[in-house]
């Protein structure tokens, strides 16, 4: 049973990915680096923890700020395409032996530009974002990696995806000239079928 949870139904599936971007430059804003899409017409998809994070490997002419926004897509018919997509077969990303094959439609990361969206409307805000700056110039800069944590708790409601919706990691700000900055993002998931007793 999906009980704990605080949905009903039986777990199918428990599930775990972190990935890494190429070195992406010159992202303008708003424009998605990771893409999640869910599109089961059976099962229903639980985030249970979602990490965003960002790394400046080349630093950037000028000072310049970096920041990730994950939000939440609605009406997604057609996957992102471009970047890297995930292995979702076999065993991959499977936290137990007996989960079955991940339902997940489509998950993508970039190389070094962004993705190209899909069929899909994104929500007016975001549900977790992450802020850092280079201060100084390329000569003298330095960048402490930023990052951000979306985690499920008992005393709260579980962010449930249900068919034709996904998550979309984006850069809100744009990235300025002469840098590079490396996206990871971490998300762990279960699949339920809220048919099933």
């Amino acid at each position: 049973m999906a009980s704990q949870l605080g949905i009903a139904g039986v777990i199918t599936g428990n599930y775990r990915l972190a990935v890494n971007s190429g070195l992406t430059t010159g992202l303008s804003a708003n424009n998605p680096v990771f893409s999640f899409r869910w599109g089961s017409t059976t099962h229903k998809c639980v985030i249970q923890y979602l990490r965003i994070g960002a790394q400046v490997i080349t630093p950037f002419t000028n000072a310049n700020e970096i920041a990730l926004e994950a939000i939440l897509a609605r009406s997604f018919t057609a996957s992102d395409t471009g970047g890297t997509a995930l292995t979702l077969t076999g065993s991959n990303g499977k936290l137990t032996p007996q989960s079955e094959t991940t339902r997940v439609t489509d998950a993508r990361i970039a190389t070094t530009g962004t993705l190209t969206a899909g069929t899909r409307t994104l929500d007016t805000q975001g549900f977790l974002i992450v802020t850092g700056a280079q201060t100084l110039a390329a000569a003298a800069a330095a960048f402490t990696p930023i990052s951000n944590i979306y985690d499920h708790y008992q005393d709260r409601y579980s962010l449930v995806l249900s068919q034709d919706e996904g998550i979309i990691v984006r850069v809100p700000i744009a990235q300025g000239a002469g840098g590079t900055v490396r996206v990871t993002v971490e998300i762990e998931w279960a699949e339920f079928n809220p048919a099933a007793n």
